[in-house]
């Protein structure tokens, strides 16, 4: 990750450096933006169905095997696959730059969901009451270090 943050610091900063010295060649990491020839997409810790999870990456990822790397585009990547909150994890290591075509992996780690709440000792109504208290819902990611802020909040 700190890789990644670094390269998208560097190419929002080489714009600003190329106008401060006019000059010099500055160019990052990417040499002339290789082709990219594969994107791997690893989920780790699924709940299940890997393979949905995998569709569900690539649909968010903005980058396509064949095309030329592009910092643009891997930043838009990175960015939706954070903004969607479905994973607790983005990592992707360095390509080899040096060999092209390039190969992306994008290793993910999925945020376990919240399938079902249940409310037992109350009639409807309770119920009713007590789900409108809570801030965590169905299909939330689940974390359980909130779940005693939950129980303090009903």
């Amino acid at each position: 990750m700190r890789q990644t943050f670094c390269r998208l610091l560097i190419c929002f900063m080489l714009p600003v450096f190329g106008e401060l010295f006019p000059g010099t060649v500055l160019h990052a990491q990417t040499p002339q933006n290789p082709v990219i020839g594969e994107i791997r997409i690893d989920i780790r810790e699924a709940p299940s169905r890997p393979g949905y999870w995998e569709n569900v990456a690539r649909n968010l990822i903005y980058l396509e095997e064949g095309e030329r790397f592009s910092d643009e585009k891997f930043a838009q990547s990175i960015q939706a696959l954070t903004n969607s909150t479905l994973f607790k994890s983005i990592d992707v290591p360095d390509p080899d730059w040096d060999t092209p075509p390039i190969t992306l992996e994008f290793r993910l780690v999925v945020f376990p969901r919240i399938e079902d709440i249940r409310i037992s000792g109350g009639f409807p109504v309770l119920e009713r009451e007590i789900r409108n208290v809570m801030t965590i819902t169905v299909a939330d990611p689940f974390d359980p270090e909130i779940l005693p802020e939950q129980a303090e909040q009903v």
